[in-house]
């Protein structure tokens, strides 16, 4: 593309939809670039508060709501006419209010990802490296952002820690979200395999118990048990399978079974550890 035909077409697409192109994903064409740098002339590069507010005002200035809209619009003008909908009039659906905030939250969340508006060759690539390593098909993992104080004592065994609604693994930031957008992700990755069971170790008593106490709670419930017939607990397969041992704790079956040990409070080995458990539950024979 023409860096002229670039700085136009954005251009273009502000003037018809009203709204200011604030992201530009593309190759790394400087030229196009610079081109369309100078042509909107923009201040949010490198700016990642100003980024992630004005990301986060799309919804409400779409429906109309101009107090939650900060500075992002020009709430002066009477009738306020948005040009990208139907007839010019704002959105007035409540629910699809709610779903497409959460789309525009969790983007507003990577706001310090966003903010350099350089290439995005990068970001591809590491994309590419945790995708060979853990394909989304096949997994799913997401960090929610702490409601609340996280006591000492469960940080020195999990290793998470809060300072305010930012969340720590080892002293590290975690890219975090809303339980809403976590569970509404959780929700659309697991319709792809159609009706689907959850296995967990204990979930009887802890896991099945937690999760819909949580979900029953938003608003991708209902689908949550569209998609979900039930849940299976292993623990009572092992204590069938394999009786008279010292413990039926998964730390403890890993390490009878495995001969090595793995992070328990890590969710991501948890869930590893138990498939291979249960692949090896089928070779083993009782003892």
């Amino acid at each position: 593309m023409e860096s002229s035909t670039g700085a136009s077409l954005m251009e273009n697409i502000e003037e018809i939809s009203g709204v200011p192109v604030d992201v530009l994903i593309m190759d790394d064409d400087s030229a196009t670039l610079s081109r369309v740098k100078e042509a909107l002339d923009h201040e949010n590069k490198n700016n990642e508060t100003k980024l992630g507010e004005t990301l986060t005002a799309i919804v409400p200035h779409s429906f109309g709501i101009h107090d939650k809209c900060g500075n992002w619009c020009n709430k002066s003008i009477e009738n306020n006419l948005h040009k990208y909908l139907p007839h010019g009039k704002r959105l007035t659906d409540d629910a699809l209010r709610q779903d497409v905030q959460i789309i525009f939250d969790t983007v507003a969340n990577n706001a310090e990802r966003l903010a350099p508006a350089g290439s995005t060759k990068d970001v591809e690539s590491t994309n590419n490296i945790y995708a060979s390593k853990a394909p989304k098909r096949f997994c799913f993992s997401k960090s929610e952002n702490p409601n609340k104080s996280i006591a000492p004592s469960s940080s020195a065994v999990t290793g998470l820690t809060a300072n305010g609604n930012i969340l720590f693994y080892n002293g590290k930031p975690v890219h975090a979200v809303t339980s809403e957008s976590a569970f509404q992700s959780f929700v659309l990755w697991l319709e792809q395999y159609g009706q689907v069971m959850l296995v967990a170790h204990n979930c009887k008593l802890f896991d099945a118990r937690r999760l819909i106490n949580n979900m029953s709670k938003l608003t991708c419930y209902a689908a949550f048990r569209k998609c979900v017939s039930g849940f299976a607990d292993t623990l009572p397969l092992f204590w069938q399978k394999f009786p008279g041992l010292n413990s039926y704790c998964q730390q403890k079956l890993f390490e009878h079974f495995c001969n090595e040990q793995y992070n328990a409070h890590n969710a991501v080995d948890d869930v590893d550890s138990l498939h291979k458990l249960m692949t090896l539950s089928k070779e083993t024979r009782c003892t």
